[in-house]
């Protein structure tokens, strides 16, 4: 009889098979984008219609990429071609391997993995890519796949345009809201925006997004993290060291090495600064491992308190919190999938 294997056995071997899922280079392009506009165009306009407008109205807003939901070809073309000009990646159509977060309310889970089954019983799920939850899956025999999230939410009440609902377009609050529940959580917004007969945003569309990406450039407009100095309890080796997360060019990252305790990272920002969050990115192409971490600040008086508490990161997480003056903040990650990496800490 084949010996039974033990509780670290069983460990060690769902770790590997965790740690063997990593994205294709398509997949990571994807999820670099973050946030997608979804052109939604039903209608086969009498005369062309202004696309260039329509293209800087989307690079305005703060979106990274364009999806093109426009049944007439011609016009199809014109918009992508407008994109193109003004270097807006844009897809016809949402990857077949994008994972759908199984609502269109705008929230995302707590933990949400890249890592889970082929195959969910129910894509809204609360948790579908835990321990727990690939174990039970790989026993029933399901396979596992990198399959990045993607939340499609509407701009206003309903995905197709209906004049009357322009004087109910979602508030810039709301679309806020959907941008840090979804980029913020390791998924890629996909802002559905209706387009009316002419082939252009209501009005109060138009200044809604405007507003959105004036508001993202200020958010993210200075990383107070850069030129700081950092330090780990542990890494790798010289060529992974923690001053990676720091470097904005170059395939350089931190690597923690085998992970048997808690690893701490310390970000000296050299002075006080008012920070309201930062964001984390985990180095992707070696997978996803980070399961639960929190991040403090010290106080003036020397001592650590805690800002915030997290469980996955995987390609970026954002981390808001109500504003502290700061010097020093502290990374600690409780638990991996045995090892733990980070692409950027940014502080702003």
């Amino acid at each position: 009889m084949p010996k039974e294997k033990t509780a670290s056995g069983r460990k060690a071997e769902l770790l590997e098979k965790l740690n063997a899922v990593v994205p294709t280079q398509e997949q990571l392009t994807w999820q670099s984008v973050g946030f997608w506009i979804l052109l939604n165009y039903s209608h086969s306009p009498e005369k062309p219609i202004k696309a260039a407008r329509l293209a800087k109205i989307c690079k305005s807003s703060g979106a990274g990429g364009v999806v093109l939901s426009i049944r007439d070809h011609i016009t199809r073309q014109a918009v992508a071609e407008a994109l193109q000009n003004i270097g807006l990646p844009c897809m016809e159509y949402i990857p077949e391997w994008a994972r759908h977060i199984g609502n269109t309310r705008g929230h995302a889970r707590s933990a949400e993995w890249s890592v889970v089954p082929t195959e969910l019983e129910n894509p809204a799920d609360w948790d579908i890519g835990s321990r727990k939850a690939i174990q039970k899956a790989l026993k029933a025999g399901k396979e596992i796949a990198w399959l990045p999230c993607y939340m499609p939410v509407s701009n206003r009440p309903s995905f197709e345009y209906i004049a009357k609902e322009d004087m109910y377009a979602h508030p810039l609050a709301q679309l806020l809201d959907n941008y840090y529940d979804s980029v913020g959580k390791n998924a890629s917004l996909i802002l559905n925006v209706p387009l009316n007969p002419e082939g252009q945003p209501a009005e109060q569309d138009v200044t809604t997004l405007l507003h959105l990406g004036a508001q993202l450039t200020i958010d993210f407009k200075e990383d107070l993290a850069q030129d700081s100095g950092i330090s780990a309890t542990q890494s790798l080796d010289t060529a992974h060291r923690p001053e990676n997360v720091l470097l904005s060019e170059g395939d350089v990252y931190w690597h923690s090495g085998a992970f048997t305790k808690p690893v701490e990272l310390v970000l000296d920002l050299g002075d006080d600064y008012d920070v309201n969050k930062c964001v984390l990115m985990e180095h992707s192409p070696t997978g996803q491992q980070i399961e639960r971490f929190s991040l403090h600040y010290e106080t003036p008086k020397g001592k650590w308190q805690l800002l915030k508490e997290g469980t996955t990161v995987g390609y970026k997480r954002i981390l808001k919190f109500h504003e502290k003056r700061m010097r020093r903040l502290k990374l600690i990650i409780t638990e991996s999938r045995g090892f733990a990496t980070l692409d950027s800490w940014q502080c702003y």
